[in-house]
């Protein structure tokens, strides 16, 4: 392996080291900066048992349709119940969400939408013209 030989680039430190081709290494051992660590994650309310956001909305969308004792029910709370994880990153929380958004699609898959104040009013008009 192909290395080139350089001087320390710290006004103390001289020394010449050893730098491997396509490094951008400036400093010897002895004298480079220290490396920066890595942040610990946010820790969300909820790490003790409760549930945290998205499974509790995940939670009271499929009791309201009757889901939640099914196995796509149970799916989309596992998989919200990680996406409220702290220790998800933001690439893993981007495919946990894909993931529980299919899972939530599979598991209302059926289930007639509810209705709102215009099909209310269709609904009146044909039971007045059946009458």
């Amino acid at each position: 392996m192909a290395s080139e030989r350089k001087t320390c680039k710290s006004a103390t430190c001289h020394q010449k080291f050893s730098r491997p081709l396509g490094s951008r290494r400036e400093y010897c051992e002895t004298c480079r900066p220290p490396r920066k660590k890595p942040q610990a994650p946010v820790v969300l309310p909820g790490g003790s048992g409760e549930p945290g956001p998205i499974e509790a909305a995940a939670v009271a969308e499929l009791e309201a349709v009757g889901r939640l004792g099914s196995v796509e029910g149970q799916l989309v709370v596992r998989l919200a119940r990680e996406a409220d994880r702290a220790s998800v990153s933001g690439t893993q929380l981007s495919a946990v969400a894909d993931r529980l958004l299919k899972a939530k699609e599979a598991a209302l898959a059926g289930v007639a939408p509810p209705g709102d104040l215009v099909d209310e009013l269709m609904e009146r008009r044909r039971a007045r013209r059946r009458a």
